[in-house]
């Protein structure tokens, strides 16, 4: 899979649940809508088994695959925090895992250049995690920022998004930096 059809899957899983998730007060109660509607949907959509709080790594969602020896293992581990300034952790976390493919799911309110900044942040601990250069070349890690407030509609910015596409910003991380796609 490419980075566009992850973020078309993603964008058509949101699409199909963005009002309820506007509507949401709090950012525990957002979370947990999004591990109960979009994320069970892009796992529909990739065929594969969702695993809440997988461990190893007690990452927040796996999407599993089984071997034909009946060995679940996880093809995807997901992470999503509310606050994209605090990822840190996720993004090393994502980082040490052998899974093929990470994705993190956040938002960041600052400016443009703000958002920058902590992709580079970001980059530079996926860069000084991955001995083995795997991250970018056999591995992919990927990133959805939304501009989409999780505590209320009546903080967004732009609150009446004519199109999903416009909340969201997807980036996927190769020669040591992250790249918006």
């Amino acid at each position: 899979m490419n980075t566009q059809e992850l973020k078309s899957i993603f964008l058509k899983s949101v699409n199909e649940y963005t009002e309820e998730l506007f509507n949401i007060g709090k950012a525990p109660e957002y979370t947990n809508k999004i591990f109960k509607t979009v994320l069970p949907k892009l796992a529909k959509e990739l065929e594969l088994e969702p695993k809440k709080e997988f461990v190893p790594g007690n990452v927040d969602l796996a999407l599993l695959e089984t071997t034909s020896d009946g060995f679940k293992r996880p093809l995807w581990v997901i992470e999503h925090e509310n606050n994209g300034a605090k990822a840190y952790e996720e993004v090393t976390k994502l980082s040490l895992l052998s899974s093929p493919n990470k994705f993190l799911i956040t938002y960041i309110w600052d400016n443009r250049e703000g958002r920058d900044g902590i992709l580079k942040e970001w980059a530079k601990i996926i860069y000084n995690l991955d001995m083995n250069n795997e991250i970018g070349n056999f591995k992919k890690f990927y990133i959805a920022i939304g501009s989409m407030n999780p505590y209320s509609s009546e903080q967004l910015p732009n609150k009446f998004v004519q199109n999903i596409e416009d909340a969201w910003e997807f980036y996927e991380y190769s020669d040591s930096k992250f790249h918006r796609v």
